[in-house]
């Protein structure tokens, strides 16, 4: 707007004073075809590192050319300059920052000179700009220029790192990863960003910025779950900020995939004896601070600052505490415990090195009895459901005929059956039962018939056995013994019973009835024939 401005003041002065060299500077400023401005241009190679990057056209026009910007406030615009050897207006394109220039060229192009071009090497440094000049291409999309500038980006910062110029190196990725996540998605692209997230981790890593180096390795390891450099990168971070047990594991993941890697077995063995020395240390610290805590409390006691039991009142609450001793044992939230904090070595002005250590000893202690106290309960919730399998199978091996008795299984059944014999004497001392009554006789002698009645086959299937076994040599089966009707087994307590207390019978007549039964037992017939003998 300037400019224009200037060359309307400069067009009607020279309508009214018309010198001789005023036409020529007239004409030259006057206003020009616009050219269309291209997608995007990238600068590298820059030995300012800010005047690099992507740039992007404007909404601005200026002496008939677009504005670029990039996305540290650099610009790059055409600009007119006097030319005091020939007297006359020339054109040139300019790359500054803050109204500063640091880079210019001399050319009558109405867009930057590219690498290619004959003016490239005409670039001039102004002020602290540093060698070597700008490099311009053209890019016909957005996303390839990005892809470009993260390219160099990465280039530009391998190139600081190595110099030792790690800040340098951590601004010049970070760009670099900005414009990578814009970039679609694709195998290429991917590849390009876990490799500036691993680098940046290893130039914060030398700026000791552990926690930003930790989260760039694992934005890589995100992408690339095996890539080694981000994993030693992560596995040193981690170590760093104390963190033992993931860095072990990172540190374990890369030895997984290269199993020869010496850094990786290094860092692997100063990661093991920091464990150790963490493990000694906090153990020292829980006996330091119990024994710190002893000290306090027996300087306290010696010194009457706690109270003892000693008046009626303080008895009183010592018999309260008695009578509820154990409440709530079989509660559900047995479990909860008061904070450390609320405990009373917290109020005793101890140094804060020696809480802490108590503290520690302390939750050390909470943690073996609520160990302690989770095995006994899954032992006690393991009880029924171990009796119910005992009882499974002792009905099983029933049904299988394989049924053994208690006293063969438990020895202390064993050994109790053994103090009862011993207790009541031998079997062979004791008191002949009562015979059961004739209720139960019967009942008892129903069962086998009953059972026998429950396994007895239908008669076709009965038939289809014949059939399958008539081809085979048959054998003779032996005939069953009769078993004893009710009235029969009556009659043979009855002669037990008669033979027990004779019954009141002259001998002759008891010598007589034993050799009838004797001669039925031989000749092999009923108890009825024996009771007909007594009879």
């Amino acid at each position: 707007a300037k400019s224009n401005t200037f060359w309307l003041k400069l067009e009607h002065l020279s309508s009214l004073h018309r010198p001789p060299r005023l036409p020529r500077l007239a004409a030259a400023m006057a206003p020009v075809e616009t050219a269309p401005p291209p997608v995007a241009l990238v600068v590298t190679g820059a030995g300012s590192g800010e005047a690099n990057g992507l740039y992007l056209p404007t909404e601005r026009m200026v002496f008939g050319a677009p504005v670029f910007e990039n996305d540290e406030r650099c610009l790059i615009s055409r600009e007119p300059h006097n030319d005091k050897n020939k007297g006359e207006i020339r054109y040139g394109w300019v790359l500054g920052r803050h109204r500063r220039a640091l880079y210019a060229v001399q050319t009558d192009e109405l867009l930057p000179p590219s690498a290619s071009s004959s003016s490239q090497a005409g670039w001039l440094r102004f002020g602290d700009a540093a060698a070597p000049a700008p490099r311009i291409s053209y890019a016909s999309t957005r996303a390839e220029a990005s892809a470009w500038a993260a390219a160099a980006f990465r280039e530009r910062g391998n190139a600081l790192f190595n110099a030792q110029r790690f800040r340098e190196a951590d601004v010049t990725w970070s760009r670099g990863i900005d414009l990578a996540t814009t970039l679609p998605e694709s195998e290429e692209n991917e590849d390009l960003l876990v490799a500036l997230f691993s680098n940046r981790a290893e130039a914060r890593i030398r700026q000791e910025k552990w926690e930003k180096a930790l989260s760039d390795a694992q934005a890589a390891l995100l992408r690339r779950p095996t890539h080694e450099k981000a994993l030693l990168r992560a596995a040193l971070a981690a170590k760093e900020l104390g963190m033992y047990a993931e860095a072990k594991s990172l540190v374990q993941a890369c030895l997984d995939e290269q199993p020869r890697s010496g850094d990786a077995r290094q860092l692997q063995g100063e990661i093991d004896r920091l464990m150790d020395v963490e493990q000694r240390g906090l153990y020292n610290q829980a006996t330091a601070g119990y024994a710190a805590l002893q000290k306090a409390t027996e300087r306290q006691a010696a010194e009457g600052c706690i109270p003892r039991a000693s008046d009626t009142k303080d008895q009183t609450s010592k018999k309260g505490f008695k009578a509820f001793a154990g409440y709530g044992r079989d509660r559900e939230n047995v479990d909860e415990q008061v904070p450390l904090s609320s405990l009373p070595y917290h109020q005793m002005s101890m140094a804060p090195q020696e809480v802490d250590a108590t503290d520690s000893y302390f939750q050390m202690l909470r943690g073996r009895d609520a160990e302690r106290r989770r095995l006994a309960r899954e032992a006690q919730e393991d009880y029924p459901r171990i009796k119910k399998e005992y009882a499974q199978r002792k009905q099983e091996d029933a049904l299988m005929g394989k049924a053994v008795s208690i006293e063969e299984v438990l020895p202390s059944q064993r050994r109790q059956k053994k103090a009862v014999e011993l207790e009541e004497g031998s079997p062979a001392l004791r008191r002949p039962a009562a015979p059961a009554p004739a209720a139960a006789t019967t009942a008892a002698s129903a069962a086998p018939a009953a059972a026998a009645a429950a396994l007895r086959l239908p008669e076709p299937d009965v038939g289809e056995i014949d059939r399958l076994f008539s081809g085979l040599p048959g054998k003779p089966l032996e005939q069953p013994t009769a078993l004893p009707t009710p009235a029969e087994e009556e009659r043979r307590a009855r002669l037990q019973r008669a033979k027990a207390k004779g019954f009141g019978l002259p001998a002759p007549d008891l010598a007589a009835v034993a050799a009838a039964a004797a001669a039925a037992a031989a000749a092999g017939s009923s108890v009825a024939a024996v009771g007909a003998a007594t009879r």
